[in-house]
C-alpha cells in the first residue's frame, strides 16, 4: 500500500497529513495525533499554506490618512457609483484597512487553537472583518475615536463549555509570550449594564515575519457556551424583530428579560449577576411575568422555521475553505453561504456585498465575511445569523417551569477531549522490512 503524506509548518507546529489524520508537534516536543478537521490538497507546501504573508495585500496607506477617512465616514452617507468618485475612494482605504486585519485576525485565532490544545480544552472559535455599516456607526458614537486606533476591527471570538474553561484559556493568552495583550474587559465579574458577559482581550500583532501587518489590534472574546447563547439569542431576536437589540434599542419588554435572564445565568455559573437587579426570586417572578406577556418560550421555538438556508455545494477536491461569506435576506428569511478558499477573492466580494448593502434603502440584507474551520463550526460560533437560539429557549424553559440551571453550566459537552497525558507512538513511520519512503 502507498501511503502519501504531507508536511506543513505553520507558526511553529508540524502537521502530517495522510487524509484521516495529522500529526502536530505540540510546544514541549511531543508529537500527537488528531482527528481531521482539514485534508490538504496533494502537492501544498508551507510556501502556500494558509498563514503565509505573501498571500494577504499589504496595506499602502498612512494611519493619518486612515484617521482622515475614519473623520469622513462619521458624516457619509452613501457609497454609490458615477460622480460620487470621492466617496468610492473613501470606501477604498477603508475596505483596505480593514483587509489588512485579515493576517493578524487569523494568526490570533491560530494561536487561540494551539491554547486549547495545549490545555485539552474543547472549544469553538470563529472569526470575523468587522461589518463596514458597524465601523462607521461606532465611529459615530464615539467621535474621539480614530479609525487606526480601533480595536475590533478584526474579532476573534473563543466558546468554551464552562466558565471555569473560559477562565483557565483568558489566563493561558495572558501569558502567552508571543501575544502581546495591551489591554482587557472583564464583563464576567463587571456585567454590561445590559447584561452582556464575556472576556475582552485586545491583542497588538507583532511579528517579524509578517511586519507589515505590525500595530493592528485584534480583540478575542472568551465566552462560556451559556454567555455565547445569551449573546447571541440577543443578537437573533434582533435580527427576527428588525430591531437592534443589541445596542439597546428595540423592545423594553425583550430588553428586560434578557437582563433578567442573564442574572440566572451568572448565578448559576458562580458568577456576579449584572447590577441594579431584584433577588432571585423575584427576577425569577418577573421572567414569568414578561414570558407570558411576549410568549417568549414560543417566539423562539418558532424562529427554528423563520430562516431557510442555503449551503455551498461541496467541491470534489477536499480542501478547506479560507472564509465564509455570509448573507442574511430579511425580507426572505434566507441565510446564504458561499465559500472562499482564496483570502483576496472572499474580500473582494465582501466589499462588493457592503456596496450593495449600502446602497440598498430598504436595508434587506446583511453580509459578513467569517473564518471557521467548517460550516459546522460557523454555525456554532455565529448561531445568531441562523437564527439559532436553542440553548437560550431551553434555558428560559428550565427558569419558567422552576428548575435549577446550575447543571448546565457546569457540564461539559459530550465532544469534550480528554487531557493528554501521553504522547502517541510515531514509530510506524521508520522506515522497516515492510515500510519504505518513496518519492
Amino acid at each position: 500500500m502507498l501511503l502519501c503524506l504531507q508536511l506543513k509548518t505553520v507558526q511553529g507546529e508540524c502537521f502530517l497529513d495522510t487524509e484521516h489524520s495529522w500529526l502536530q508537534t505540540d510546544p514541549r516536543g511531543a508529537p500527537t495525533v488528531e482527528s481531521d478537521t482539514m485534508v490538504l490538497e496533494f502537492g501544498q507546501t508551507a510556501a502556500n499554506s494558509e498563514l503565509d504573508v505573501s498571500r494577504f495585500r499589504p496595506f499602502n496607506h498612512s494611519r493619518n490618512e486612515v484617521n482622515r477617512v475614519g473623520d469622513r465616514l462619521k458624516r457619509l452617507v452613501t457609497d454609490s457609483s458615477g460622480s460620487h468618485g470621492e466617496a468610492i475612494r473613501l470606501f477604498r482605504i477603508a475596505h483596505a484597512w480593514r483587509e489588512s486585519h485579515s493576517y493578524p485576525m487569523k494568526s490570533v485565532r491560530t494561536s487561540a487553537i494551539q491554547s486549547l490544545r495545549r490545555l485539552g480544552i474543547e472549544g469553538t472559535t470563529g472569526s470575523r472583518l468587522k461589518r463596514l455599516p458597524s465601523i462607521r456607526e461606532k465611529l459615530s458614537r464615539e467621535p474621539e475615536m480614530k479609525l487606526s486606533r480601533m480595536q475590533d476591527i478584526g474579532g476573534c471570538r473563543v466558546i468554551c463549555e464552562t466558565i471555569h474553561d473560559a477562565v483557565l484559556l483568558k489566563s493561558d493568552i495572558e501569558k502567552r509570550r508571543d501575544e502581546n495583550v495591551v489591554g482587557q474587559k472583564d464583563y464576567v465579574a463587571r456585567p454590561k449594564s445590559d447584561g452582556y458577559r464575556c472576556f475582552h482581550l485586545i491583542i497588538k500583532f507583532e511579528n517579524p515575519r509578517a511586519s507589515a501587518f505590525d500595530g493592528r489590534r485584534i480583540e478575542v472574546q472568551v465566552r462560556s457556551r451559556l454567555q455565547h447563547s445569551w449573546a447571541t439569542a440577543v443578537e437573533a431576536v434582533g435580527l427576527v424583530r428588525n430591531e437592534n437589540l443589541k445596542g439597546g434599542v428595540g423592545s423594553e419588554k425583550w430588553l428586560r428579560l434578557f437582563k433578567l435572564m442573564s442574572g440566572q445565568l451568572a448565578l448559576a455559573e458562580g458568577c456576579p449577576p449584572p447590577a441594579d437587579l431584584p433577588t432571585s426570586r423575584e427576577c425569577v417572578s418577573e421572567i414569568r411575568d414578561l414570558n407570558n406577556q411576549l410568549k417568549a418560550i414560543e417566539f423562539l421555538e418558532n424562529t427554528r422555521y423563520v430562516v431557510r438556508e442555503i449551503e455551498p455545494r461541496k467541491k470534489p477536491i477536499q480542501r478547506r475553505p479560507t472564509f465564509y461569506g455570509l448573507e442574511f435576506d430579511n425580507v426572505d428569511r434566507i441565510v446564504k453561504l458561499r465559500p472562499f478558499y482564496n483570502v483576496t477573492e472572499g474580500i473582494a466580494a465582501y466589499n462588493t456585498s457592503e456596496r450593495r448593502e449600502l446602497s440598498d434603502s430598504d436595508q434587506r440584507t446583511i453580509s459578513v465575511l467569517v473564518e471557521a474551520n467548517n460550516v459546522e463550526e460557523l454555525k456554532r460560533a455565529f448561531p445568531n445569523y441562523f437564527v439559532d437560539v436553542e440553548l437560550f429557549g431551553q434555558m428560559l424553559s428550565e427558569i419558567v417551569g422552576g428548575r435549577n440551571i446550575s447543571e448546565f453550566a457546569q457540564q461539559r459537552g459530550a465532544r469534550t477531549r480528554p487531557r493528554r497525558e501521553h504522547a502517541i507512538s510515531t514509530s510506524w513511520l521508520n522506515p522497516g522490512k515492510s515500510r519504505r519512503w518513496v518519492k
